[in-house]
């Protein structure tokens, strides 16, 4: 999971760029809404703009990173819910480390923040596993729930336990998720931090190996494209084998790259293994393989 920046001026300017009438139409649906509406209430003018958050987010989901062709495969994604909040029951393992989530009153449901049906900033781009199956309706907090809010509520009033990756508003999903190797963990030690990492984690089951098969094996592929190319960029005697290895990592280190996240990673988590004594790793005379100087413009900066 990464940040996709832009400013509201710049998004605002793109809708009004690819539907002109869009905010005019957004507004007087949003007017024609019952209090209490139901999802046959919405009028789908979200899907009219669906291919601007598919092109911010280079055909990527907004949570789980996986690459996604065409438009059939993307859902555009309430990040607030617009019709209703279901109550969400922590895993285990988050219950014993403290979460403390503000659940509906009656158990079951409480409204959804209808007036930011139309807000671009509630809109990502997601693959159906985590719209439809995953995270459905669920947006657990720790504050004060605000469903009358016409703005984004502030951070920390709300204080949400999943992170939206779209824009600078919310904190950069790659400061509170890190990898080892193929698994997501969070980055924090403590605190809400760690909680909104872990929340975020476990609803999208972003680190389940066997409901999310495919982008585990994508992730995996990627690693060892990662490491065959740092072999590359150390090993070969041949400037252009060398050059053409350094392209690459800086290629799939971009944003436009599936799973950069974990990749921008494995750097730092190399440099650790090279200073080790992984088999594998070093050469059979016992030195690193990965002499991460040569490769600066890609080096996690570790003095190893």
């Amino acid at each position: 999971m990464i940040r996709y920046s832009i400013s509201p001026a710049d998004l605002n300017h793109r809708i009004t760029a690819l539907k002109p009438t869009w905010f005019g139409r957004a507004q007087a649906a949003l007017d024609e809404l019952p209090h209490e509406p139901k999802s046959s209430d919405f009028k789908g003018l979200w899907s009219e703009i669906k291919d601007l958050y598919i092109d911010l987010q280079h055909s990527k989901c907004a949570f789980c990173e996986k690459p996604l062709e065409g438009r059939i495969e993307h859902d555009v994604e309430h990040f607030r819910p617009k019709t209703g909040v279901d109550a969400w029951h922590p895993p285990n393992d988050l219950v014993q480390a403290g979460i403390k989530v503000k659940q509906p009153g009656n158990g079951h449901t409480e409204p959804g923040y209808r007036l930011l049906a139309y807000h671009p900033f509630n809109y990502a781009a997601t693959c159906k596993n985590c719209n439809t199956v995953f995270k459905q309706n669920l947006f657990p907090i720790a504050g004060t729930r605000k469903p009358d809010a016409k703005r984004r509520p502030a951070i920390s009033t709300e204080r949400p336990y999943l992170i939206y990756p779209i824009g600078d508003a919310d904190d950069d999903p790659e400061e509170l998720i890190e990898f080892t190797g193929c698994v997501p963990q969070p980055a924090k030690g403590a605190g809400h931090d760690r909680f909104r990492a872990q929340t975020t984690i476990s609803i999208s089951k972003l680190d389940d190996p066997v409901e999310r098969r495919v982008f585990y094996q994508g992730r995996a592929k990627a690693i060892q494209s990662m490491f065959l190319n740092l072999v590359a960029i150390d090993d070969s005697a041949e400037a252009a084998l060398v050059a053409a290895a350094k392209k690459n990592v800086r290629r799939m280190l971009q944003d436009a790259e599936p799973f950069v996240n974990c990749l921008r990673l494995l750097p730092p988590a190399l440099c650790a293994i090279a200073c080790g004594s992984d088999a594998g790793i070093h050469r059979p005379d016992g030195t690193p393989r990965f002499n991460f100087p040569l490769v600066e413009d890609v080096c996690c900066g570790t003095d190893c």
